[in-house]
């Protein structure tokens, strides 16, 4: 299983646009080229395209810093995942009442 990278997360919730190597549980955490750039393991020049494109473009950093932090919101934010927890245990105890 692969570890969750939360700096990653935590990166999308404060609205930077994230550039990593597509490596371990990263894939699961963001999308690519819509809130940030996933490149390939040892792509050095694709990388450094890919760092260029935050650097230049305004518009796909504004876009990204947004999606980033609707893409955490909705998958990773502390309520969600609490919700998440009262419905497992709520699920179990009817199961041990049957």
């Amino acid at each position: 299983m692969a570890d969750t990278p939360v700096s990653i997360i935590e990166a999308q919730a404060a609205g930077v646009p994230v550039l990593t190597t597509d490596v371990g549980g990263v894939r699961d955490v963001v999308i690519d080229k819509e809130t940030g750039f996933l490149v390939g393991d040892f792509e050095a020049e694709e990388y450094a395209k890919s760092l260029l494109d935050l650097v230049e473009n305004k518009e796909i950093r504004d876009k990204m810093s947004q999606n980033g932090w609707n893409h955490v919101k909705d998958k990773f934010h502390y309520e969600r995942l609490c919700a998440d927890m009262e419905d497992l245990y709520k699920s179990l105890l009817a199961k041990k009442r049957r």
